[in-house]
């Protein structure tokens, strides 16, 4: 049992124990009070309506028969005219034992006596020790008669006595039950809650265990939700470490992209310096330069891309699509590449014009670098609320592998061939773009054809 639990348990327990001694305890000090207050009231109660039925003009003898059928009471009368207070004593005794109710202890004292005939009326409890019972009787003049109203009380504190005998056995075994029921009950949540706890130790180290809780109440929601947050700290970690692992290869990338031109830029300059320059120097140095330029400015464009929210306009799709076209013509002719377009004219949508054109320019660009075929397919339609634009080109599928093609530095090919390739940055730029601009971009490759689908979402 584990500490919960056993605070569970102590603290009920004693809620319990207390709970019994204390009624017990108010049983013996006050229940017998509570009885006799009870009794008198009653007996007040009957005696008032004795009395009124005698001011009434009901005669004495058959008043006391109605109280007496009507109430667990007897009731009997003396001659209030007497001056001896012991004849009126012997009176009264003489009429309860004519009724069958005898006194171990009865006395009327000369003081109540007085009292009852000034017209206030008197009770007094007569305790019969040895016959374990009391009389509870009230006395009240009218009709120059003295009545007396008995009732028999039980020795309550004798009743008492057994009860708490009674109360505490049935606590007793009250308590063993109640213990067992809660010990069940306080497990079931104590249970949890030590998967909580196991829960809690593995997120603090990297590692996620479902929990798997089904009590059908709010515990189980908890688990759920606490499930639902695991998954998403461990997706996010998976993410992270993946940028992170990214982020590294990137550095690495560029650190190694940077230090060729560099080193030849060094090369050729000192050349230059040791007058060996053969009037090709000068034209390195200024390629190598353009070269870095270029993947300088397209690392600051990528990082633009993930911070900036890009505004939005609406642009011809097919207008802007011919003019790149047009503008690859060249490279194409020189890859000795055809163009096939299909083309929708006034394809307008929404968008940012500068990205939309940067990334047809890299599809494009890719598909003429990666053709290994003489035709590059190109399709701009509009289909089902949307604008598709695929291109496809033949490519060898030995070259490319379509789980890393979006990463950074991807270029195909393990010679790493920037003639072929460029910087291998043009299609993580593609997919930043497209997420960025709420459309979807998918690439497939069968029977060496390889096809990008970009789909862009009409207003």
């Amino acid at each position: 049992m584990n500490k919960l639990s056993q605070k569970f348990m102590a603290g009920i327990l004693v809620i319990l124990s207390v709970s019994t001694c204390a009624s017990a305890l108010l049983n013996a000090g006050f229940v017998d009070k509570y009885y006799l207050h009870q009794k008198k009231k009653s007996l007040s109660e009957i005696c008032g309506r004795l009395m009124e039925a005698v001011d009434d003009g009901v005669p004495y003898e058959e008043a006391i028969r109605e109280i007496e059928a009507e109430n667990k009471v007897i009731a009997v009368s003396a001659n209030s005219r007497s001056s001896d207070n012991d004849m009126i004593n012997y009176e009264i005794r003489d009429a309860f034992q004519v009724k069958g109710v005898g006194f171990q202890k009865f006395w009327l004292w000369e003081e109540d006596y007085k009292e009852v005939m000034r017209g206030k009326n008197r009770i007094r409890l007569y305790s019969q020790e040895k016959l374990n019972y009391s009389l509870l009787v009230e006395y009240a003049a009218g009709d120059s008669r003295l009545f007396s109203v008995a009732m028999i009380l039980p020795d309550i504190k004798d009743a008492v006595r057994i009860m708490n005998a009674c109360t505490v056995s049935i606590s007793f075994l009250t308590i063993l039950l109640s213990l067992l029921f809660i010990f069940i009950l306080v497990r079931r949540v104590t249970a949890p809650l030590k998967q909580f706890d196991a829960f809690a130790a593995s997120m603090g180290r990297n590692e996620f265990h479902p929990l798997e809780i089904h009590t059908n109440d709010e515990l189980e929601r908890a688990a759920a939700n606490l499930n639902a947050m695991g998954n998403q700290i461990t997706a996010y970690q998976k993410s992270l470490q993946n940028k992170n692992e990214q982020m590294e290869q990137l550095l690495d990338n560029v650190a190694h992209d940077l230090k060729t031109p560099v080193s030849l830029i060094r090369l050729y300059a000192d050349g230059i310096k040791d007058g060996l320059d053969d009037g090709t120097f000068l034209d390195t140095i200024m390629q190598q330069s353009s070269q870095m330029d270029r993947m300088i400015n397209r690392l600051l464009f990528l990082t633009r891309i993930e911070k900036k929210e890009p505004s939005l306009e609406p642009y011809d799709l097919s207008d802007m699509l011919q003019d790149i076209l047009e503008s690859c013509t060249p490279l194409s002719k020189e890859q000795n590449l055809e163009f096939v377009p299909d083309i929708q004219a006034q394809t307008v949508v929404t968008t940012n014009g500068e990205w939309m054109e940067s990334v047809f320019s890299n599809l494009i660009t890719n598909a003429v670098k990666y053709a290994s075929g003489h035709k590059i397919w190109i399709t701009l339609q509009k289909s089902a609320g949307q604008v598709v634009f695929t291109i496809k080109n033949e490519c060898r599928k030995e070259h490319l592998d379509l789980e890393k093609i979006w990463d950074p530095y991807y270029v195909g090919e393990q010679s790493r061939n920037k003639h072929l390739s460029g910087t291998g940055l043009g299609l993580t730029m593609v997919k930043k773009m497209v997420q960025k601009l709420n459309c979807e971009i998918t690439c497939t490759l069968e029977d060496e054809m390889l096809s990008f689908i970009l789909k862009i979402p009409l207003d």
